[in-house]
């Protein structure tokens, strides 16, 4: 029990020192929704409800853009791009294509809601800012660290 307890105690500390990393990095497809809702207009990508999400997107790749109305009427520019025609609930949904820059960020907007609609394509691992880190392995990894002293400490007691 105690080289088991040695071994996640080990693996554990490993796992807790592993560097948080971009999410969905290499992801070159999105879907944007255009939504009004009591006076508030905002973006959601495909069926999330985090309104005018940062999108990390991989330098120099070649993104598409699938853009509808799901309440409103909108129009989607992206970075200097000529903005679409507008959108209406119902309509089919139009896509674009870009390709990211090596480093920072493309925005993208509703012409006919600026204030309101509107978020970034953040190129992961640009040098401008951080990338966006998840915690998720560093908690494992502790709590996996945690069961193996708890191991290493019962074995001791129970000689």
């Amino acid at each position: 029990m105690k080289s088991f307890g040695l071994l996640l105690l080990v693996a554990g500390l490993a796992l807790a020192a592993t560097p948080a990393h971009a999410a969905d990095a290499g992801k070159t497809s999105f879907v944007l929704k255009g939504h009004s809702d009591g006076g508030q207009n905002f973006w959601t990508e495909g069926d999330g409800t985090t309104r005018n999400p940062t999108l990390d997107v991989p330098a120099g790749a070649t993104i598409t853009l699938t853009v509808s109305s799901v309440a409103g009427t909108h129009e989607m520019k992206v970075g200097d791009k000529e903005a679409s025609a507008p959108l209406n609930e119902g309509d089919p949904a139009v896509t674009y294509t870009f390709t990211a820059p090596a480093s920072g960020n493309v925005q993208y907007i509703c012409p006919f809601h600026m204030g309101d609609m509107k978020g970034n394509f953040h190129v992961a691992g640009s040098s401008t800012e951080e990338p966006k880190k998840s915690p998720g392995t560093q908690v494992v990894g502790v709590f996996v660290a945690m069961l193996g002293a708890a191991l290493i400490v019962a074995s001791r007691r129970t000689k």
